[in-house]
């Protein structure tokens, strides 16, 4: 019980069980109780991982292939992708060889979590020019993938300062333009 004294608001223990009077109070806290019990469940696995591949397309100018991305054939970048949803996590740092995916991966995460927890994001790179075909592939991915397609703006509504998905927005940042970072 909250009581409100001169000093502020004080915390009262009850001994007594919390019992609102009315019944769409304690359906709420019902509610309340099996949502919190349901956030503290293990996960079975990374909801990133599992939506890729079922949801993103490779992009024509991303790969040779168009298609579903195949975590199978990559096995080594379902960790990385884990790791999104890992609340222990804080930096993710990928040191690997040219030509394997990484380019794939970091845009497959921008539009993972675009899609699935729709947030502003921001992509930062050298410059504008390098800037412009990382907005020109998150968009053709995006297309391809018929979870995102329906986000995606006309290509008129379209500018260089950000990549808009509906609810999430991937701000493009870059050295020298101190209004995008």
């Amino acid at each position: 019980m909250v009581k409100a004294t001169s000093s502020g608001l004080r915390l009262a223990r009850q001994h007594t069980q919390i019992c609102p009077r009315s019944r769409a109070a304690r359906k709420g806290l019902q509610l309340a109780a099996k949502r919190l019990a349901r956030a503290w469940e293990p996960r079975d696995e990374s909801l990133v991982v599992k939506w890729v591949p079922e949801n993103l397309r490779l992009a024509p100018s991303l790969a040779a292939k168009k298609g579903p991305i195949d975590l199978d054939r990559y096995p080594w970048w379902k960790e990385p992708l884990a790791c999104v949803d890992d609340i222990n996590v804080e930096e993710i740092v990928l040191i690997s060889p040219t030509q394997i995916g990484k380019t794939t991966v970091l845009y497959s995460i921008a539009l993972a979590e675009g899609h699935l927890r729709p947030s502003p994001m921001l992509v930062v790179g050298p410059d504008r020019d390098f800037m412009r075909p990382v907005r020109d592939t998150l968009y053709e991915m995006a297309e391809e993938s018929p979870a995102l397609r329906e986000r995606v703006p006309p290509q008129r509504l379209r500018n260089r300062h950000w990549v808009d998905l509906g609810g999430a927005r991937l701000y493009l940042g870059y050295c020298g333009n101190t209004q995008s970072i």
